[in-house]
């Protein structure tokens, strides 16, 4: 599962967590270092890239799990 805050934060605010009915671990976390402001768009996941749209940039962040 994916999170992020409306401010583009790290941890529950850029990043993966795994979810279980007892709460949440984070397994990752990332700053979004791109764009300024209150973030709108979905974030999307394909081919295990995320890719982050904020305004006029688009990132993506390689999540495949490795081994």
């Amino acid at each position: 599962m994916r999170l992020r805050n409306m401010t583009g934060s790290t941890a529950v605010g850029g990043g993966l967590v795994k979810a279980s009915p007892k709460g949440f671990d984070v397994v990752s976390e990332f700053k979004i270092e791109k764009g300024e402001g209150v973030h709108w768009a979905h974030p999307a996941i394909s081919d295990g890239v995320l890719y982050i749209r904020h305004v006029e940039f688009l990132m993506a962040y390689d999540i495949k799990k490795s081994n």
